[in-house]
């Protein structure tokens, strides 16, 4: 089993949008084969390249050239955070969602676009399937238009060539703050126990009520 990086800014306080896509795409994405984090990353970097045809994008990842082709920092730093939340599961079955991690997930995917649903569910279909060595060549041979306007194989790119900045286009995604507050409760997973311990205690609170005008 691989281990993903470590980092010191990995914790449930990253960007929420991008999580939340990142367990659509591992819930639907485990369902049609084997996920690792190489195909992890290459089905993101996939979906991207997919709706920036149309001058979109989904994540605000940014990724570059390695030896296994497209790659992003964000994708190795949103999947620990999730694992460390307990969202997520890795094993010998591969990259998945927990049981928490399902019963959060499908809260929002209701919130997702169509047009975002229906890349993720375009990419899955077309190469989630693939083994890894597979999908990797596959996009070893794409031809991607780089920042600079220059169209190339991505294959020929040379190490830390950066295919797809976070900054181009604008975000199709972006949750509002009671989306967002309501994952940032359930997905932390202390939290979520400090809670369920101080119902089982009781509140030492005193009951509210209105003031009395004298």
């Amino acid at each position: 089993m691989r281990k993903t990086p470590k980092t010191e800014e990995m914790k449930i306080d990253m960007p929420f949008d991008d999580k939340i896509l990142m367990m659509v795409l591992i819930f639907k994405g485990s369902k049609r084969g084997w996920l690792g984090i190489t195909k992890l990353q290459k089905l993101s970097f996939l979906i991207e390249s997919f709706l920036l045809e149309k001058n979109q994008r989904a994540f605000s990842y940014e990724f570059f050239m390695y030896d296994q082709g497209p790659m992003s920092k964000e994708v190795y730093e949103d999947l620990e955070s999730l694992m460390d939340n307990g969202l997520v599961v890795e094993d010998e079955k591969g990259i998945r969602l927990s049981e928490t991690g399902e019963d959060i997930i499908s809260q929002f995917q209701e919130t997702i676009p169509k047009n975002i649903s229906f890349a993720i569910d375009h990419i899955i279909g077309e190469y989630a399937s693939l083994k890894t060595h597979a999908l990797v060549d596959k996009v070893h041979k794409m031809k991607v238009r780089l920042p600079s306007g220059v169209v190339a194989k991505i294959g020929d790119l040379p190490r830390y060539c950066v295919l797809l900045p976070s900054s181009i286009t604008t975000k199709l995604y972006k949750l509002g703050k009671e989306y967002l507050e309501t994952f940032r409760v359930l997905s932390d997973q202390q939290l979520m126990k400090t809670l369920k311990k101080g119902r089982e205690k009781g509140s030492n609170c005193s009951e509210y009520k209105p003031l009395v005008s004298s």
